[in-house]
């Protein structure tokens, strides 16, 4: 079965009552979703919060869900209108440039979701945008998000200074975000 007709069957269960349907479309969602918000510069003691008020949203609008859509699109939208409004009724968002993008798209969660047959966008970008670093980049980034390694130890297994380290994960960090909004913006325009 197909993930779009996985996707129907699961929505169209879900409309009918069933929960444990619906379960399982948060469950293919979640990590995504949280790092989408994560990217939006939301503080990361509310993006929990805002994906769990996503998914009721969705619940209650899952009757004028068009199902030709992506399902994740449809998520991002309404996460996006919550972070918005959270952001404006109770403290200023860092936007996307925040650290806490890659901090979050690099954990192991989002790592094992990238693996499944269908990525979100969010691990999609990120992804092919790793690709095109140079390879001390990619090596720098494995390091740090990967093995965990603190900057110190980074600059030690590489012969640097850990302020070199430090700077370099910071061009690193804004080239993959520039990346990630091209391939955003692209994606958005077809």
């Amino acid at each position: 079965m197909s993930d779009q007709a996985w996707m129907r069957k699961n929505i169209r269960a879900a409309l009918r009552g069933d929960s444990a349907a619906y379960g399982e479309l948060i469950r293919r969602h979640q990590s995504g979703l949280r790092g989408y918000i994560a990217m939006l510069g939301t503080p990361s003691h509310a993006v929990e919060d805002i994906a769990q008020d996503t998914f009721v949203v969705a619940y209650k609008k899952l009757a004028v869900f068009e199902h030709d859509r992506p399902f994740a699109a449809w998520l991002r939208g309404i996460a996006l209108n919550l972070t918005r409004e959270w952001c404006s009724k109770r403290e200023r968002c860092v936007g996307a440039g925040s650290d806490r993008l890659m901090d979050h798209l690099m954990t192991e969660e989002i790592r094992d979701a990238a693996l499944q047959e269908e990525e979100d966008y969010a691990t999609s970008h990120l992804r092919q945008c790793l690709e095109k670093l140079p390879e001390r980049s990619r090596k720098m980034v494995d390091l740090k998000y990967t093995a965990r390694k603190a900057c110190t130890e980074i600059a030690a297994e590489l012969g640097l200074e850990t302020a070199a380290v430090q700077m370099g994960l910071c061009r690193i960090r804004l080239r993959l975000r520039d990346c990630i909004d091209k391939l955003a913006a692209v994606e958005g325009a077809a």
